[in-house]
């Protein structure tokens, strides 16, 4: 028997229908709960009126399931007293990469269905796109060809060089003073085209010169109207033009055989300035040169310059988690590198480390703040809540901040543990193609 056998306002208690003392607490008197249809004092009303190791729920001593996440099994959390799975991801920043949150798991995306999803010369091997060039030098040709850009081409004895394809403005090479480029023409018809960039006025010669070879310069300003060219103003056959003075801005070079059709095996032209800027390139591979505002050169395809005159791995994306590392963002379909100390500045004695500001090294105690103490050249040690506490890299253990670790998985994003300590590791999270290095969180070429 249950309840629904008894007339309306009854109950059914021990199988028989009762009309119970009280259907809530508030039938009962003050001090007392219902209870199966009975006013009942209280077990509890607090928490501290229940034995160790329970909780007043209810006003009912109970044991909870747990008490903190260290009560639950591996992979679950403590919520509401409760052990509770945890979810392995919350966002698709959790997963690795190629793979996708979906309802709390990371799911497997592959990069690619088939080789139509790749990059020219690549293919789609296990969902990835892997660099598979046709061939990667002459001998992986047939007879009569050689290896250009990982594609074999009919071998006309004449090697187009290296800067290939530079033949419009649009792909035209970086050209510094003072640092000669040695190209062909090949075949015939080829033309070759650079840019350099003046941040003054300042005067400028440009020369080619080689083994054999009848060449012509021509001079163009920015929107390509021609400025100047020569013909045979250099030894032999080659050119040489001289610009008293130039004003500031960007300039670009072609350089073609007189004879459209004839080739040159090899030549070289050098750019050379006067009028007081010397500019300096130094530790820079892209972009403007900080003393002159000249070029430093320029990236290949799928790369872009980063501030630091960097070229830095940029491929294209839908969102954040399709790039390799968690300093790239996905802006308009690209994934560009943001270097996240680029404009942070620290107080003495302190450094920049994934965007914020964090104590140099220790020597000892002394060079630490009270509370805190030197281990392993880390100020750790000061009290704490819980880990919001703490400096960047550390967390709040029993009480205390510490930066200790037994394997990668116990840091934070962006540290890897290295001598059973946390240590600040731009690349820790970064995965880069196999043909790249990741530096400073970005993937660049070796």
């Amino acid at each position: 028997m249950n309840d629904w056998d008894c007339p309306q306002g009854y109950r059914c208690i021990d199988n028989v229908c009762v009309e119970p003392e009280c259907f809530s607490d508030w039938d009962c008197e003050a001090g007392y709960i219902c209870v199966d249809g009975s006013c009942v004092e209280p077990e509890c009303l607090t928490d501290q009126d229940c034995p160790d190791g329970y909780l007043c729920i209810d006003k009912v001593c109970v044991e909870p399931e747990c008490l903190t996440d260290q009560d639950c099994p591996e992979g679950h959390r403590c919520i509401d007293n409760v052990c509770v799975l945890e979810p392995e991801c919350y966002s698709d920043a959790d997963c690795p990469p190629s793979h996708s949150c979906i309802d709390g798991v990371c799911v497997y995306e592959p990069e690619c269905y088939s080789d139509d999803d790749c990059p020219p010369l690549f293919s789609c091997i296990d969902g990835t796109c892997v660099y598979q060039p046709e061939c990667y030098d002459d001998w992986n040709c047939p007879a009569g060809y050689v290896c250009q850009e990982g594609i074999c081409v009919p071998d006309t004895g004449c090697q187009p060089d290296i800067y290939e394809l530079d033949n419009d403005w649009t792909r035209a090479t970086a050209l510094l003073p003072s640092q000669p480029q040695t190209h062909s023409i090949c075949p015939a018809g080829d033309e070759d085209w650079w840019y350099f960039e003046l941040g003054q006025e300042n005067g400028v010669i440009l020369e080619t010169f080689g083994p054999s070879g009848d060449t012509v310069v021509y001079l163009y300003d920015e929107n390509l109207q021609q400025i100047a060219y020569d013909d045979d103003g250099g030894p032999g056959l080659f050119s040489l033009l001289e610009i008293p003075a130039l004003w500031p801005g960007i300039f670009y070079v072609k350089v073609t055989e007189w004879s459209p059709s004839a080739e040159i095996d090899s030549y070289t032209l050098l750019l050379s300035t006067s009028g007081g800027c010397i500019p300096d390139c130094t530790g820079r591979e892209c972009g403007p040169d900080p003393v002159c505002g000249m070029s430093c050169g320029e990236c290949q395809e799928e790369f872009e310059c980063s501030e630091a005159g960097q070229c830095v791995y940029s491929p294209e994306c839908y969102s954040d988690a399709d790039c390799p590392g968690g300093f790239y963002h996905c802006i308009g379909g690209y994934c560009i590198y943001q270097d996240p100390c680029q404009d942070v500045v620290c107080e003495p004695g302190f450094h920049c480390e994934g965007g914020e500001c964090v104590r140099d090294p220790c020597v000892d105690n002394s060079d630490c703040p009270p509370g805190q103490y030197c281990v392993s050249g880390i100020c750790q040690g000061q009290q704490c809540s819980d880990s919001n506490d703490c400096p960047a890299g550390q967390w709040c253990i029993m009480g205390f901040c510490v930066q200790a670790c037994m394997n990668d998985s116990d840091c934070p994003d962006g540290y890897s543990c290295e001598n059973w300590f946390c240590t600040y590791d731009p690349c820790a999270d970064v995965v880069c193609p196999p043909e790249l290095v990741c530096v400073d969180g970005a993937c660049t070429l070796p």
